[in-house]
Formats: C-alpha cells, sequence, structure tokens
C-alpha cells in the first residue's frame, strides 16, 4: 500500500485536532500546518518581509515574529484587516506548503506505506486539500462550537472573524470524503475515527 495523506476539515472548535491525535496515536504520522507555519516564522527572509510589509513593532526585540501583535492587524474586521491577511497568506502558504511537502517526502522514504494526517485550519483556501487522498470533515453544531471557543477564552465576534476568513463550512463539508460527528463525547468520536482507520488499513 504506497504511502496515503488524510486531510482534516472543519470549522473553529470543532474538534480537528482530537480527530487527528486519534489518528496519530492509532500509528498515522500528524502534521500539524500551525507547528510548520511557526518554523515559517523562524525563517530569516520571511520575517525581513513581514517587518517590510506590517512593520518593525510585530518584532519583538530578539527579532521574532510576534504572532499576537501580527494576529490582531490580520484579523482586524476592516478593509485593511483582510488586505493584511490576504498580504500575509500570499507571503506564508507557499513557504508552508513547500515545508509541509518536504516533510511529506522524507516521512514516505523513509517508510513509503506511512499514512500521513495534515491538520490545517485554512487547507482549501491554500490548495493544500489537493495533496490529500482522502477529507475528513469533522462535524459539530454550531451551538456545541460556540461553547467549545468560549470555554479556550475566545469571544464570540474573534470566532466568528476568523471563520469568515476560511472556506465555508458547507464547501468543506461537501468536499469530504468521510464525516466525523464530533458533537458527542471523546469515546464515540474515537469509534468512528476508529472505523475509519479500519478501512484506511485494510
Amino acid at each position: 500500500m504506497p504511502i496515503q495523506l488524510i486531510g482534516i476539515l472543519g470549522g473553529v472548535a470543532s474538534g480537528k485536532s482530537a480527530v487527528a491525535d486519534r489518528l496519530g496515536q492509532l500509528g498515522a504520522v500528524v502534521l500539524d500546518a500551525d507547528d510548520v507555519a511557526h518554523e515559517v516564522l523562524r525563517d530569516e527572509d520571511i520575517k525581513r518581509r513581514i517587518a517590510a510589509r506590517f512593520g518593525a513593532d510585530v518584532l519583538d526585540e530578539a527579532g521574532e515574529v510576534r504572532r499576537g501583535a501580527l494576529a490582531k492587524i490580520v484579523f482586524a474586521d476592516s478593509d485593511a484587516g483582510r488586505q493584511a491577511l490576504a498580504d500575509l497568506e500570499t507571503l506564508m502558504h507557499p513557504a508552508i506548503g513547500q515545508r509541509i511537502q518536504q516533510k511529506i517526502d522524507a516521512i514516505a522514504h523513509d517508510d513509503p506505506q506511512q499514512v500521513i494526517v495534515l491538520d490545517a485550519a485554512v487547507m482549501m483556501k491554500a490548495g493544500w486539500h489537493k495533496l490529500c487522498d482522502r477529507l475528513i470533515f469533522v462535524e459539530v453544531s454550531p451551538d456545541v462550537r460556540v461553547q467549545r471557543s468560549r470555554s479556550r477564552g475566545w469571544s464570540d465576534d474573534e470566532v466568528a472573524s476568523r471563520e469568515a476568513r476560511q472556506t465555508p463550512l458547507a464547501e468543506k463539508r461537501a468536499a469530504a470524503d468521510v464525516i466525523i460527528d464530533n458533537s458527542g463525547d471523546l469515546a464515540q468520536t474515537y469509534a468512528q475515527v476508529d472505523r475509519f482507520w479500519a478501512k484506511v488499513r485494510d
């Protein structure tokens, strides 16, 4: 069986990481695009370009990107904020995608039959879903997602702002090969993931 790449789709606070973590427990290698983005943000050329676009104030005294300061700029609910996010994505997405591909190639070289899980909030927006052999959509009711996001300290406005800048949920769901209902407890979610895993490894 050749290497397989599984993409995780879902809304904010839907539990994508929980599904990815379970697949990791079952034997998959999980690539978190946020972790890769943090690696890219430490690249000297990327830092230089970010400072040139967003101002030197987004860098701390050590010359590292202050992610909170940058987030305030790109997630501002204004035309300037939307343009800032578009500019940041133009700068970051190719670099992140390149690094993800390098990691996939390295894993495939070591184990050509490995299953890799890609967890990325901007999966479809960045076009990385085209790399995947299968796509999972993690489904949760809006009320449950609101409760979970509040428990993380996120305001409703912040969640709405971030989600408005992602691919619409209906489009993500329509693209998926498998739907995982994460509205219940973890045991129920894990049971669905386990059944999916059994088919993947069959």
